[in-house]
């Protein structure tokens, strides 16, 4: 796929960028994962944090270990392979700066702009590693962000809150 171009062009361009892998696959079948040739570490489940400290650790000289969420291959050969990290706060995840893309590049944005509020799935399937893991920002913050973007609608504050909760509604189905 596009991913092994991608890693096979940066192998080919400097060998020694370390290549790191994320997302599903990675996390469910991270020993698979690992033993490509064109992976030199993978963050497992959510990277935002782990792919800031790897990059950190690299500019400092350090190695992985003990990074929690990275597993790796040390100088040697062997296989590092550190625990999981507790699951983010998802309301102390900043917003996206979409301001600094020219969305127009990418995507349509004249009708719609996607936007993530959740994580995981609230369903419990034997097979998928999310199992009830749905998680969300709260409704209040993804409403202020709205606000801020779009103006304030002219409501009283508690038909605004009325609001909020109905964004959390929507988002847990409860």
């Amino acid at each position: 796929g596009a991913g092994l171009q991608a890693a096979r062009a940066i192998r080919a361009f400097d060998p020694g960028i370390p290549i790191v892998w994320g997302g599903v696959h990675p996390t469910i079948l991270s020993g698979q994962t690992l033993e490509h040739p064109m992976v030199d570490a993978i963050v497992r489940a959510e990277g935002e944090e782990a792919f800031v400290e790897i990059a950190r650790r690299r500019l400092e000289g350090r190695d992985l270990e003990g990074l929690a969420a990275v597993w790796g291959k040390r100088p040697d050969g062997s296989l590092l392979r550190n625990d999981m990290r507790p699951n983010m706060d998802m309301d102390a995840i900043p917003p996206l700066p979409y301001r600094l893309l020219q969305l127009s590049r990418y995507h349509d944005t004249s009708e719609y702009m996607p936007y993530q509020i959740t994580r995981g799935c609230p369903e419990r399937c034997t097979f998928c590693y999310h199992q009830g893991q749905e998680r969300a920002w709260s409704g209040k913050q993804v409403l202020a962000m709205l606000v801020e973007k779009h103006g304030a609608p002219s409501l009283p504050q508690h038909e605004r809150d009325a609001m909020a909760r109905l964004f959390a509604v929507i988002m847990w189905g409860e």
